[in-house]
């Protein structure tokens, strides 16, 4: 069903674009850059976690968890279910990881919307909707991330969310996140300059998060072609190509990350 909705959505012309045999190195570079920002994720989670008494919290246990929860995803959207399990012996241990993930995630989104705004400055648009999608998500996501700070103290543990190696991981996460979506776009071809990319990459990130299907199949594309719209001439089938291209590197990404998580699967245990 989910294969029916993205060829629905994506169209003879679309996939024609990304069927292309030249498409293929960018789509193991977007692969490998997707997995290489999961592990830079885990590495700032990891260290978000360092002065917490939760169960495990070791940089290669965790990235195996991630990885394991990617290839999940392929079928249900369970990733951050999966890692926090992985984490916790008690429901309180539960209570300390969700709300680290909820922070990982805020500080991440917040960080795509400093992106955007940067961006829209860097071309002069002026177009709302660009503006709010950088401005919201930032603001939002910083304030998730302050609840975050002050809600779990009283359970158990403190999770940081202050050190510089944390916002170091943050900074190279997110540019990993933008770098995918400019790869996508010279895949299919539309010429976007980097500050474009920035500009738009906080409401591209909306259609990843948008998660009521497996990895985002079929809303994405969707999504990527009303975001072009708005700030290109790209013909539809063209946008839709993008968030096509998009899923494949993603897909691939789960593929090679879940394999490699399984491997390791057997080398951390209690």
């Amino acid at each position: 069903m989910v294969l029916g909705v993205v060829f629905y959505f994506g169209g003879a012309d679309a996939w024609t674009r990304v069927a292309r045999p030249e498409v293929v190195p960018w789509l193991i570079a977007g692969a490998l850059v997707h997995v290489l920002q999961r592990t830079v994720r885990i590495a700032k989670w990891a260290d978000m976690l360092a002065e917490t008494p939760l169960r495990r919290k070791d940089f290669p246990y965790l990235l195996q968890t991630q990885l394991i929860g990617m290839l999940a995803n392929l079928v249900i959207p369970a990733s951050e279910a999966v890692k926090v399990w992985a984490i916790s012996r008690d429901k309180k241990d539960a209570i300390v990881g969700s709300s680290s993930i909820v922070g990982d995630t805020a500080m991440h989104a917040a960080g795509m919307g400093a992106v955007g705004c940067i961006g829209a400055a860097l071309i002069g648009t002026r177009e709302p909707l660009i503006w709010a999608g950088g401005g919201v998500l930032f603001g939002g996501s910083l304030v998730v991330v302050l609840v975050c700070r002050v809600w779990p103290k009283a359970v158990r543990g403190k999770v940081r969310y202050g050190r510089p190696k944390t916002w170091f991981w943050l900074l190279f996460e997110v540019g990993l996140q933008a770098l995918t979506y400019g790869l996508a776009f010279r895949a299919i071809e539309l010429d976007l300059s980097t500050p474009t990319v920035m500009a738009i990459a906080p409401l591209l990130y909306l259609a990843d998060i948008v998660m009521v299907t497996p990895s985002g199949l079929g809303v994405r594309e969707g999504l990527f072609a009303a975001v072009l719209e708005l700030i290109d001439n790209a013909p539809p089938d063209a946008a839709i190509a993008v968030g096509l291209m998009v899923s494949a590197m993603m897909f691939a990404a789960s593929l090679l990350g879940g394999v490699i998580g399984l491997i390791l699967s057997g080398r951390f245990k209690d």
